[in-house]
């Protein structure tokens, strides 16, 4: 299944799930299913790249944040990593993601902490130009749910974060080797 047909299905499930309680979030995500329907024809590249210029899929997943629904929220987290898996976002609504993210580490469900620990490691491990403070950002998220969590939550970051270190470690040495030792401070200081 292509990218696009997984967002769609996302959107719609979404769509149905705010129905009555919540109006804000069904308007978006039935404006971000038109907004995508035309991609459908596009070959898979210039498809990712619309949708990361598209910040409608990104407005329905904030309008589920801030809904606070556990229901929503449980399907707006998986629609935000599968945008940021393939990197089908934009600087800006990376940082709006992240942000979002980041309020999933007290108040919610065990449940919604782990997906939110698991979209972080999605990013982290895939997408090669994350630096900086969007890096740091990640990262910090990561270790607040690893020592506020429950256990499950604390289980999870227990396997996550030697993931995520060792694989920033790794892009770290390969910059270095290819780059110079001013690469590694690249890696944790660009912006």
């Amino acid at each position: 299944m292509n990218l696009l047909t997984l967002l769609q299905g996302d959107l719609r499930a979404l769509s149905l799930e705010a129905k009555k309680k919540f109006p804000n979030v069904k308007e978006a995500a039935e404006v971000a299913i038109v907004k995508l329907r035309p991609l459908e024809k596009k070959e898979k590249m210039k498809c990712i790249d619309e949708i990361a210029r598209m910040d409608e899929v990104v407005k329905v997943i904030a309008a589920a944040f801030e809904s606070k629904s556990p229901r929503l929220l449980s399907l707006a987290i998986p629609l935000a990593q599968k945008l940021l898996s393939a990197n089908a976002v934009t600087q800006h609504n990376l940082e709006v993601l992240l942000r979002l993210l980041a309020t999933m580490t007290s108040g919610v469900s065990d449940e919604l902490q782990v997906k939110t620990l698991q979209t972080l490691t999605t990013l982290v491990t895939t997408n090669q130009g994350l630096h900086g403070p969007l890096l740091a950002s990640s990262l910090e998220t990561s270790f607040v749910l690893h020592n506020t969590g429950g256990p499950a939550v604390r289980n999870a970051a227990g396997a996550s974060l030697p993931v995520v270190l060792s694989t920033l470690f790794d892009r770290a040495a390969a910059e270095i080797k290819a780059k110079g030792t001013s690469a590694f401070v690249n890696l944790f200081m660009a912006t």
